[in-house]
């Protein structure tokens, strides 16, 4: 039997062929999608991460506008740690660090109505500001504080010390304080780093007396940076005495010249990892550790960390929890911290720059001016 198809028949079977790729040539179009993937991945990261960066920046930005409102409604002084009798006296309490002052102007008015500044029976971040069953202060996560490319959310995770403190990722600038010639007796490490001090503008022999770091009421504490911890004592007789006292006309370098605030990463501080609010433990972050030290390696106290850091094969001076390094700024942006100037301006400084001349930039009256720009 033949069969024959006409040219209407013919044009319906090709059509009704359906064109494949061989397996060539799907391998050739995988290696081109994987390529042109590879090449997007980072540039997309890098993005990425400048968004997050530049909203750090603005946080920081944001916390250097609300020192200026502080500066303004308190006589130009700024805001100080206050432990009430000392560290640990028995009736008064802690009133917490200058974040606590300054939340009035960090949009958290509602928080600072809550704190009962005048308790004898609990620190200020022991209260709950929202009644029973709410968080406590120390718990209280405030957005501006929490820098985006922080690996937490804003709160310590479980099986760190200061476990569910809410944390800042910024740090009130110390200025080159002395590190002291030990370290935390359980995490040990021989470096010193006190010889980058700018001593030259106020003679090795006067720092000491220029810059005090005392409590006492008959030498008040005058640290190298605007801030300072036991900035009013109690006494018993409900005498105040001022222990300490900066004011912006005691940044004699220029407000341009003095760093306010950097970064820090609580994953590499047991200071850090303290909340906010915890004035009892604070401390201010120190210009004489270099730019991102990696002090990285923490445990759940300073004999756990340690151990962690020599289990790793490394010394003492990577454990989170040792004074000598923890204490330095440290960001999670590659290879740079961010800075607010005493003046508010907002500025990047690469963990290279020289560290003689950015310990000049923490010290507020080393008669050494310098600028961001000449890092």
């Amino acid at each position: 039997m033949r069969i024959t198809y006409s040219l209407k028949h013919i044009l319906l079977l090709k059509n009704l062929q359906r064109k494949a790729f061989t397996l060539i040539e799907l391998l050739v179009v995988i290696a081109i999608i994987g390529v042109l993937v590879g090449l997007l991945l980072p540039a997309v990261q890098q993005a990425r991460e400048a968004a997050r960066r530049n909203a750090c920046g603005n946080n920081m930005k944001q916390i250097g506008v609300s020192v200026h409102n502080y500066l303004d409604s308190n006589k130009e002084e700024f805001p100080a740690a206050v432990w009430y009798l000392g560290r640990n006296g028995a009736g008064k309490k802690d009133r917490g660090t200058p974040f606590v002052s300054m939340l009035p102007f960090m949009e958290q008015m509602a928080l600072y109505d809550g704190i009962d500044f005048n308790s004898t029976t609990e620190h200020v971040h022991q209260q709950r500001p929202n009644g029973p069953g709410t968080p406590l202060v120390r718990q209280t996560v405030i957005p501006g504080l929490v820098c985006p490319s922080d690996s937490s959310t804003g709160i310590v995770p479980t099986g760190a010390s200061s476990a569910n403190h809410a944390i800042s990722n910024y740090r009130h600038n110390g200025g080159p304080i002395g590190l002291g010639g030990g370290s935390n007796p359980q995490c040990p490490c021989g470096t010193n780093y006190n010889s980058f001090r700018p001593r030259a503008g106020v003679g090795n022999s006067n720092w000491t007396s220029t810059f005090n770091e005392g409590a006492s009421p008959i030498s008040p504490a005058s640290p190298s940076g605007c801030f300072h911890r036991n900035g009013v004592m109690i006494q018993a007789d409900g005498t105040r005495v001022k222990l300490a006292q900066v004011k912006l006309k005691d940044v004699t370098d220029g407000l341009s010249s003095t760093i306010l605030y950097g970064e820090s990463r609580w994953e590499c501080s047991g200071q850090a990892r303290i909340s906010w609010a915890n004035s009892q433990a604070f401390d201010r972050t120190n210009t004489l550790v270099p730019i991102n030290y990696d002090s990285c390696i923490y445990g759940s106290n300073n004999a756990d960390a340690l151990a962690n850091a020599q289990a790793q094969g490394k010394t003492g001076c990577e454990a989170s929890n040792n004074w000598k390094t923890e204490r330095g700024f440290k960001s999670q942006h590659p290879g740079v911290i961010t800075v607010t100037m005493a003046d508010g301006s907002v500025h990047t400084i690469a963990e290279t720059a020289d560290h003689f001349l950015f310990n000049r930039l923490g010290c507020r009256g080393d008669q050494l001016v310098a600028g961001v720009g000449s890092l």
